[in-house]
């Protein structure tokens, strides 16, 4: 999917990822990482609209999680790897320290993207809302990194441990809830 919302809560997201343990669904979600669409809804309407509070108040079971593998595209190069996008899949809080950290730091800059889109609501800059939503943004992304990620499978991916861990063994045990 490319720039689509998220899709459902954590018994979604263990169901999906029970279909790729038994190699029966792969998935790609490709996102914007200021593209607001991509970041949204992150609580299911019955907690309120966009209300975090509530959702601290009445668990995160009904916050909505990413499911598959996130190719994530920014506008200019990281930091820490020069590179114009990320790629990560969403894995249980067993991670180890590098694993938390790297989840920390991606949730933290989710919340800054999706901090500034409201910033740019509120300021009825509604064009660079759109335009990170933009067919046309998503295609110069995409090119930046088409030669590194040319030859690259979604087969490759999902069979690298890596990105993935340990989620989609066979023999791999959900953590009950």
């Amino acid at each position: 999917s490319i720039a689509s919302p998220y899709v459902g809560n954590w018994k979604f997201k263990m169901a999906f990822q029970e279909l790729e343990r038994k190699k029966r669904l792969q998935h790609l979600r490709i996102a914007n990482m200021e593209d607001m669409v991509t970041l949204l809804p992150f609580a299911t309407p019955k907690l309120s609209a966009l209300s975090p509070m509530l959702t601290l108040v009445n668990g995160a079971g009904n916050l909505y999680k990413h499911t598959g593998i996130r190719l994530q595209l920014t506008a200019e190069p990281s930091k820490d790897t020069n590179a114009n996008y990320s790629i990560s899949y969403p894995k249980e809080h067993e991670a180890d320290d590098e694993e938390y950290a790297k989840e920390v730091k991606d949730s933290m800059n989710a919340g800054k993207s999706l901090a500034q889109a409201f910033y740019y609501l509120i300021k009825k800059d509604f064009e660079r809302v759109v335009q990170y939503h933009s067919c046309e943004e998503y295609e110069e992304r995409l090119e930046k990194c088409k030669s590194v990620l040319d030859g690259v499978t979604l087969d490759d991916l999902y069979a690298d441990k890596a990105i993935v861990g340990g989620i989609l063994d066979e023999d791999y045990e959900p953590k009950k809830r």
